[in-house]
C-alpha cells in the first residue's frame, strides 16, 4: 500500500513481533506494544519513533526486490517498510528499505547489525546501514486512513494480474506520479486455489477528478490502456 512517499506490506505475518496494525479513531496505524505501556508516560512518547535503521536502497526498476525484502523483514518480526526518494538521483528514484522505530540512535544501530548479521550469507543487505531520522510524515502518516474512501469514493481500476510481479512493475511506475494506490488480492475461483491481483489508485471526490487522472497517467504510461472509474 503506498501513502505518498511511503509504502506498507499489509499482510501481516504470523511470526512473534512487538508491532500490530490498529484502528485508531478514523484510521489504521502501526502500535507497538512499548507504546501501550507507557501511553501515559509523557518522557517516553517524547523520545518514542525518532530513529529507523536504513538496511539498503534500491533503484525504481528493481521494485519488486525491494517489497520481497520489505516481506523478509516482516515475516522476521521487524516492522519494516519502503520510502521512496521524493525526486530522482541519477535519473531514478530510489526505495530505502527501513525497519523501525526507535527511541534512540543506538538502539536503531543494535537492531540493523543483528539484521545484518542474520542475512549475511545470503548478502542481502548492506554493511553499511545506517540509523536515520525519519521525517514527521513518514512518522505520523497513518497506513490506512478511513476517512478517505468516505470523502473521495472514486477510484481508478486496473485489470486483474495473474503474477504478483507484473502487478508490482506497473506500480512502481504509477505510484511516481500519484498519491495513494494498493494491491488488492482475491481467490480467482476456490477450486483453482490460484490468487489475482488488482491496482487501485485513490482517491477522489469526482467521477470527473477521476477521469483526469486516467487522462494524465494514459498520457504518462500509454501501455497502460485499460483504466476504468469505480465508485466504492
Amino acid at each position: 500500500m503506498q501513502n505518498r512517499f511511503k509504502i506498507d506490506y499489509t499482510i501481516t505475518p504470523l511470526s512473534q513481533r512487538d508491532w500490530h496494525l490498529v484502528r485508531i479513531n478514523n484510521s489504521i496505524r502501526v502500535q507497538f506494544r512499548s507504546e501501550l505501556a507507557a501511553i501515559k508516560d509523557i518522557l517516553y512518547r517524547k523520545k518514542r519513533g525518532k530513529f529507523s535503521v536504513q538496511l539498503v536502497s534500491i533503484e525504481d526498476g528493481q521494485f519488486q526486490l525491494a517489497v520481497s525484502l520489505m516481506s523478509r523483514l516482516l515475516h522476521a518480526g521487524h516492522y519494516a517498510y519502503l520510502h521512496r526518494t521524493d525526486a530522482e538521483f541519477d535519473g531514478k528514484f530510489w526505495y530505502r528499505v527501513r525497519v523501525g522505530f526507535f527511541k534512540n540512535f543506538e538502539d536503531a544501530l543494535t537492531t540493523g547489525k543483528k539484521i545484518f548479521e542474520k542475512f549475511k550469507d545470503e548478502e542481502l543487505f548492506s554493511e553499511n546501514f545506517m540509523p536515520v531520522q525519519p521525517g514527521p510524515q513518514e512518522l505520523s502518516r497513518p497506513v490506512i486512513d478511513l476517512r478517505q474512501p468516505l470523502n473521495k469514493p472514486w477510484v481508478i481500476e486496473l485489470p486483474l494480474y495473474d503474477v504478483q510481479n507484473k502487478a508490482l512493475k506497473d506500480l512502481a511506475e504509477l505510484n511516481t506520479e500519484i498519491d495513494f494506490s494498493y494491491i488488492s488480492q482475491k481467490l480467482k475461483s476456490a477450486s483453482s486455489g490460484k490468487l489475482a491481483y488488482r491496482i487501485r489508485i485513490g482517491f477522489f471526490e469526482t467521477k470527473r477528478e477521476a477521469g483526469g487522472m486516467i487522462y494524465r497517467l494514459k498520457k504518462k504510461f500509454p501501455k497502460l490502456k485499460r483504466m476504468k472509474r469505480v465508485h466504492l
